[in-house]
């Protein structure tokens, strides 16, 4: 209440007060409860970055439920066993779509009309602290993820905490960019509203563009934000960095905090406090902290002392405290620990067993992590005790991954590795099986992959695929990793680079993702080129007076096509993308005025606008994975009674021709940004199947393999438009219409 007028959360360039956020949330909450929800429920949220989505957040708690978050850019497949295991008594999303594939029939709260402001910012009573708070569902090692619940004395324990050890408070604006599902976005959105400061989310250009987020964080005067250690070189690649002389605090955890990168940072941002902080999901986000010193001559960053309220202990087998020095289990006690794993009780009793330093009813946290502590009582983190590994800040159970794997016909064992030094680590997939049933290896790869991709988040998904014979087995039989063979990626596989520019390219790319130089056409991703190494090498081009785009790099691959994108960029003036006011000039904000006007200019165009930020993300997926079909969608309809063909076609014909959506495609090759265009009239494709000669009882078998066949056809992202209609015949009275269209339309 006292912070009512000053500006909360800001999107877009669009700030929303206070006073606004809480009525809006309030009204949530209220809708909530008028369907049904009541304290102690799970509703889950699925909402791209936006205010609707903080606001979801706050609505959620204020109705006493704990708030599920699903990152709308997972999987149908994934989305759907979350709902379902977490037993949601609700869902908060943007629009209906998003229902399609998840199996989910609950009450469903939609934004339909955008952000409202209405509510008056009624809550119910608050039942107390032990009530949970958030669901977040990590990797788990038999291939089914768990969901760590987490109550409020915990939260409020942690967030406290870093208000108070960091000072935050009206003056700070605090940036969230942290993936939705991923625990360290609860204190990203949560701590500058407990504190009156001003939350920046950050727009989907700047989550994949180092450049851009420097920029932001200039822009809206940042003063607090948070970094994956891996992600901290990309930042660090910007040429000017020093730029970003609002921040004040840094936060790196996710994943053990390198030494020279550590070092870089405190050099190149001198007045920004560097802290590395550790603590698993289990534990309420962080358990630990430390802040990094200059003139620490240790050869590591310590994990630190505990925060507020919680206890750290370094444990031998049978939970004994052991020396100075001694290394063993990281243990974790107090505030901090969560309640456990939702519908789990076995593993929960497993993993959070009874607290022999603690009181009555207190539990301990068992991380599977090594560590031991420092001379000066810092906890030294050491590594895993087990097949979880960190990649770019998620915790992954490799387990997961080889499920999911043999998940597929073709695939009769499998291994999965994380491969790869500090500039480019990634997942290889070591697999046996019967590649030839899928066409040969590369096809069944691309096969077993894309099954992968459609039960798996992207980050889990193997970089590459290997096919053995048989995999390598101890004495026990159990699979010898330490004798899977080293793979070919990375390896030259075409002539040099040529052109000053291709070679200073090819060099740039040889220090991000080793190998030696690649050829002139080798693949980027192919080669071991990540998301995270593709900003790296843009941000390092770009310093070295190269315009080369992450853009450029998804959508060209090779050393050759990225080196004539930037060539081409480099003829044309440099264009600051400073922040402007709304209307045309905004709205294409550095993108070239002649690569607009080329695109304008293409027969049958009418209109051109640039990406919605949901909408780059799905075009970025899609080059990075051109196999999948994660963002392809069927619509089936059981048509009864009889039907005129001829009018059902015009019928379709007339609404393309009122919706401007259903005559957009997107180009992105040679351009600077991503554009979509507006054609003045497509003709929507349409194709008739006559299965009356079919016995109906065979009907179902061919709706299934019909499916089947359209998913793998797939929709290229460079085809207008983006969606297909097919008619089946299946006899008097009886029809089924199947749209299938591309998730980037919607």
């Amino acid at each position: 209440a006292e912070h009512g007028a000053r500006p909360a959360v800001t999107f877009e360039g669009r700030t929303v007060t206070y006073a606004e956020l809480d009525a809006a949330a309030g009204g949530v909450a209220a809708r909530l409860a008028g369907l049904g929800v009541r304290p102690g429920d799970v509703v889950a949220i699925a909402l791209p970055p936006s205010h609707e989505r903080i606001t979801a957040v706050l609505g959620v708690l204020y109705s006493g439920a704990a708030y599920l978050p699903l990152d709308p850019e997972l999987p149908a497949q994934r989305l759907g066993f979350l709902l379902g295991d977490a037993g949601a008594a609700a869902l908060v999303t943007d629009t209906t779509d998003r229902l399609d594939g998840l199996g989910y029939g609950g009450p469903t709260l939609v934004f339909s009309d955008g952000w409202s402001g209405e509510g008056g910012g009624a809550q119910v009573d608050f039942p107390g602290a032990d009530l949970l708070a958030y669901v977040i569902y990590t990797s788990g090692s038999t291939g089914r993820p768990k969901g760590v619940a987490v109550n409020h004395r915990g939260l409020v324990n942690r967030l406290l905490w870093m208000r108070d050890r960091y000072d935050v408070g009206p003056d700070d604006v605090v940036l969230h960019k942290t993936s939705f599902s991923f625990d360290v976005s609860v204190w990203e959105q949560l701590l500058p509203l407990i504190s009156g400061a001003r939350l920046v989310i950050t727009p989907e250009p700047a989550r994949r563009d180092a450049t851009a987020m420097v920029r932001l964080v200039r822009d809206e005067a940042v003063t607090m934000l948070h970094f994956v250690p891996s992600l901290v070189p990309a930042f660090l690649d910007v040429a000017d960095v020093e730029r970003a002389g609002s921040l004040r605090v840094a936060i790196s955890s996710g994943e053990a905090l390198p030494k020279p990168v550590a070092a870089e940072f405190t050099r190149r941002l001198p007045h920004c406090a560097l802290h590395n902080l550790y603590g698993p999901t289990e534990a309420t986000i962080d358990v630990t902290h430390w802040p990094v010193r200059a003139d620490d001559d240790r050869p590591f960053v310590p994990i630190g002392t505990p925060v507020d309220n919680t206890r750290v202990h370094v444990l031998d087998e049978d939970l004994n405290p052991l020396p100075v020095g001694a290394e063993g289990e990281l243990c974790i006690g107090g505030q901090a620990v969560a309640v456990g794993y939702l519908g789990r009780p076995g593993l929960t009793a497993e993993r959070f067993v009874p607290d022999p330093f603690g009181g009555p009813g207190d539990r301990l946290y068992r991380t599977g992590d090594r560590a031991r502590f420092g001379p000066d009582g810092a906890v030294e983190y050491l590594g895993r005790r087990d097949g979880q590994v960190k990649l770019r800040g998620y915790r992954i159970e490799l387990g997961e991954i080889e499920a999911a794997l043999l998940e597929s016909d073709l695939v009769r064992q499998a291994a999965v590795v994380l491969r790869g030094g500090e500039a480019s680590r990634k997942l290889v997939a070591f697999v046996s099986g019967h590649p030839d049933a899928g066409g040969g290896p590369a096809r069944a790869s691309a096969r077993v992959l894309a099954g992968v991709t459609a039960a798996l988040p992207a980050y889990q998904v193997p970089g590459e695929l290997v096919w053995l014979d048989a995999l390598p087995l101890t004495n026990s039989g159990k699979v010898d990793r330490a004798a899977l063979p080293e793979t070919t990626a990375g390896q030259r596989t075409s002539a040099p680079a040529e052109t000053p520019t291709e070679r200073a390219i090819a060099s740039l790319w040889a220090e991000l993702v080793g190998g030696g130089e690649p050829g002139i056409d080798d693949d980027f991703f192919r080669s071991g080129g990540d998301s995270v190494s593709s900003m790296r090498l843009a941000a390092r081009a770009q310093r070295q007076g190269i315009r080369l785009e992450v853009a450029h790099i998804f959508a060209d691959r090779t050393v050759r096509a990225m080196a004539a994108s930037a060539d081409r960029a480099s003829d044309a003036p440099a264009v600051e993308q400073p922040m402007a006011e709304p209307g045309e000039d905004a709205l294409f904000a550095g993108i070239d005025q002649d690569q607009l006007d080329a695109v304008r200019s293409r027969p049958g165009v009418v209109d051109v606008y640039p990406l919605a930020p949901m909408q780059a993300g799905m075009l970025f997926r899609g080059l990075y994975w051109p196999d999948s079909d994660a963002y392809f969608n069927q619509n089936v309809l059981e048509l009864v009674g009889e039907v005129d063909e001829d009018a059902l076609r015009e019928a379709w014909r007339r609404v393309a021709d009122r919706y401007e959506i259903l005559r957009t495609g997107f180009v992105w090759e040679e351009l600077t940004e991503p554009l979509q265009y507006v054609r003045s009239d497509v003709e929507p494709p349409w194709t008739v199947l006559d299965w009356t000669t079919h016995a109906p009882e065979e009907h179902a078998g061919l709706l299934e393999r019909l499916l089947v066949d359209d998913r793998e056809t797939g929709l290229g992202l460079d085809t207008c438009p983006l969606y297909r209609l097919t008619l089946v015949r299946r006899g008097t009275g009886s029809h089924y219409l199947l749209w299938s269209h591309h998730h980037i339309l919607l």
